[in-house]
Order: structure tokens, then C-alpha cells, then sequence
């Protein structure tokens, strides 16, 4: 038997149309619900498609997001390829203890010294603003944001989608 099937729909069509849906749906929602410092992290959604109807949404920040997500522990920061962390901070640091040196070095860093003459602590400012330097940081950790997790399980979005793609198709 050799009959051949009525085309039902358009797969083409079918396909694109779901693409936009995930565009119009989930990552505007992603980029939304991103937690933005700067918005740079949120700005880098995008969907994808693999083909026979299969989707992905991306996003190349995917160990910041990583993080955003799940949270993290507590641990220590260190400088990967430079001898010292360097972040910005509202002002400039106290001695903590009575026992810190204060010093100056030639690039004009403000270095607090413990009796061992290591240093604690470095600041400088540049351009008004104040920045720290330091070999160690011990991060609190935080807890994670469930950005992801909320926006696959609302129902709310997923019949967004379905009437976006019934939309999408013409239908």
C-alpha cells in the first residue's frame, strides 16, 4: 500500500512559528527575570533550533547563570593569572586592628601591613573612585535566585506559548 498521506500542516511553518513563540515567550521572560547588575548576562538569551522539533535556549554566560540559578557556598576567591584581586568600593578602607601598618608603594596603593609585614590590604583611588586590592576573598555565598525553575513551571507562560505558536502558525 503505497497511498500517500495528506499533508496536515506545514512543518516549516510549524517549526518557525514555535521558534518565535520561544522568542516572544520564554526568553523575553528570561531576559526579564535575569538578575542584572549591568544587564549584560540577561541581554545574551537565545533560542535555538536543533531540528525534528527540538529546542534549546542559550545563554554563553552559562557559569554566571549557573550560579544565579543554584546559589553558591561559601568560598575563597583568589586571582587566577594577576598577583591580586582588584574590585571597586564605596570608600576607603579602616585599620581593622591597631597593629596594621599603613604604607604607600610607588604606583601610589595604599597597602595596611600585619606585624608579619604581609599585606592585609590595598586601596587606591583612580578617577574618584576607590578600589581595593587583595590576594584573598572569602565570599559569603548566597542563595540562588530559581529564576529558571519558577519560569519552566509556570503554567501561565507555557499557555502564553501554546497561544503565541497557535498565533504564530495562523490559527
Amino acid at each position: 500500500m503505497n497511498a500517500k498521506l495528506p499533508k496536515l500542516f506545514d512543518v516549516d511553518k510549524v517549526d518557525k512559528a514555535i521558534q518565535r513563540a520561544l522568542e516572544t515567550v520564554y526568553v523575553n521572560e528570561l531576559v526579564l527575570r535575569t538578575p542584572k547588575k549591568t544587564g549584560f548576562v540577561a541581554s545574551q538569551w537565545t533560542s535555538h533550533s536543533l531540528g525534528g522539533f527540538n529546542y534549546v535556549i542559550t545563554n554563553p554566560k552559562g557559569d554566571i547563570i549557573i550560579f544565579l540559578e543554584e546559589g553558591t557556598k561559601a568560598h575563597p576567591i583568589v586571582p587566577k593569572t594577576k598577583k591580586m584581586l582588584k574590585f571597586p568600593i564605596k570608600e576607603a578602607p579602616k585599620m581593622r586592628n591597631p597593629n596594621e601598618q599603613k604604607t604607600f608603594n610607588k604606583k601610589g596603593i595604599i597597602f595596611f601591613y600585619n606585624k608579619q609585614r604581609r599585606p592585609v590590604l590595598g586601596y587606591v583611588k583612580e578617577g574618584g573612585k576607590y578600589y581595593c586590592f587583595a590576594k584573598k576573598v572569602n565570599h559569603p555565598g548566597f542563595e540562588g535566585q530559581h529564576f529558571i525553575r519558577d519560569i519552566l513551571d509556570s503554567n501561565a507562560l507555557f499557555s502564553r506559548f501554546k497561544a503565541q505558536v497557535a498565533k504564530n502558525v495562523g490559527g
